[in-house]
């Protein structure tokens, strides 16, 4: 291991896709903080509006979105 190029290539590979992996989850925690604000705060076109960045939806974010669509209209 000790100076072989092809095992750091791969460890720096791994190291970058990890620390992308992290970033992407906290932003996406970030959002959907934003998102439980604007709905307690009843701020459904706000919602509708952040939702639009969020790829990975569950179930309860489709419920909410058809809600929100309802009420913002």
């Amino acid at each position: 291991m000790t100076g072989d190029p092809v095992i750091f290539t791969q460890m720096k590979t791994r190291r970058d896709k990890l620390v992308a992996d992290w970033k992407h989850e906290e932003r996406l925690k970030g959002v959907r903080t934003q998102i439980d604000s604007a709905w307690k705060a009843k701020d459904y076109k706000n919602v509708l509006h952040l939702y639009k960045s969020i790829d990975d939806l569950t179930d309860l974010d489709k419920k909410r979105i058809v809600f929100a669509t309802t009420r913002s209209t």
